[in-house]
């Protein structure tokens, strides 16, 4: 008996939460935003760098550089993967890409 009313008045409460929120919510709160007026700053923008970090120009050259050395470094890897996938592909077409052990046996 006790858990059936300790039950329902947890029950109670719950709804009665349910309509005390909205009730207090819908008070005489305004925010008064207008849509032309600019809230935020951005004129830094144009100084800093995507972290908001302020950047010279040396250190733009040299993250330059790097990036370019990056780019090449990641161009020669992608052909050397290229031509291994070939020679690979081709040794596979000729069955050289396994050698078989002769005379150990069949296989099942």
């Amino acid at each position: 008996m006790k858990l059936k009313i300790l039950s329902i008045l947890f029950a109670v409460i719950s709804c009665v939460s349910l309509f005390i929120v909205p009730v207090s919510a819908s008070g005489s709160v305004e925010l008064p935003i207008d849509v032309n007026e600019r809230y935020t700053d951005i004129s830094y923008v144009d100084e800093t760098n995507v972290y908001g970090e302020v950047v010279t120009e040396e250190e733009q050259q040299e993250l330059e550089t790097k990036r370019t050395v990056y780019i090449a470094v990641l161009s020669v890897l992608l052909v050397i993967s290229i031509i291994i996938l070939i020679v690979t592909v081709k040794r596979a077409k000729e069955d050289k890409l396994l050698k078989e052990e002769e005379g150990s046996g069949t296989r099942n």
